[in-house]
């Protein structure tokens, strides 16, 4: 939860400072890249603690386990494409 709360501040911070062409394009950058990887690694926990939960009590529908798998793979490969592309990092650009 921490980190999705986190996510979320960030995504706050990156839509608050969106460029205007005054300033602030970094701070919108290194917030934009960050709020993806807060999103991605609270969306990974979340998936596999559903993993661990259906495997133990079947309490969860497995439509649901491969939707929330493919939305993961969708994030890793947005997160490629932004190392490739520069725009990333932690608390910075």
């Amino acid at each position: 939860m921490i980190l999705g709360i986190m996510g979320a501040m960030l995504l706050m911070g990156s839509t608050a400072n969106i460029d205007t062409g005054i300033g602030n394009g970094d701070w919108h950058v290194a917030c934009a890249s960050n709020f993806f990887i807060f999103t991605l690694v609270a969306q990974l926990y979340n998936t596999i603690i559903c993993w661990i939960v259906y495997s133990e009590i079947k309490t969860i529908s497995k439509i649901n386990l491969y939707f929330k798998s493919v939305l993961i793979a969708l994030l890793v490969v947005q997160l490629i494409i932004s190392s490739t592309k520069g725009a990333i990092g932690v608390f910075g650009t």
